[in-house]
């Protein structure tokens, strides 16, 4: 089902390698869009990250699942630039971006299994 509201509780948020071993970050912001990809989009600016460079934003913006270019956004660009900083990145970072660009041909899927569930998921 269609997302009917994306909230991204942005507190706290971690940089480098995260979600476990990472550095916290006091962000103190929260997102709220009723676009799923604009909340992303927003997100991976304020962390100094282009959404273009996001592999399944970009891929969702091209089937026009939502949008990712900020200028097509309503936002306040002071608060903007004044909230966004350079996070840093996991060592592999750029060229796992890399891997993106070719689009979805280019990965290899990776099967799983779902420990509480039972059973297999394909997820790239």
């Amino acid at each position: 089902a269609p997302c009917d509201l994306a909230i991204i509780d942005g507190t706290v948020a971690m940089e480098g390698k995260g979600p476990v071993h990472g550095k916290p970050v006091a962000m103190n912001v929260v997102l709220a869009s009723f676009d799923p990809l604009a909340a992303d989009a927003v997100a991976t600016t304020l962390m100094g990250i282009e959404a273009e460079d996001i592999g399944y934003l970009a891929l969702a913006a091209e089937e026009d699942l939502g949008a990712i270019r900020l200028v097509k956004m309503v936002l306040p660009p002071a608060l903007i630039m004044d909230l966004t900083r350079d996070f840093a990145r996991p060592i592999g970072f750029h060229e796992f971006l890399q891997k993106w660009r070719g689009g979805l041909d280019d990965l290899q899927p990776v099967v799983i299994e779902k420990v509480l569930g039972g059973f297999e998921q394909e997820v790239v």
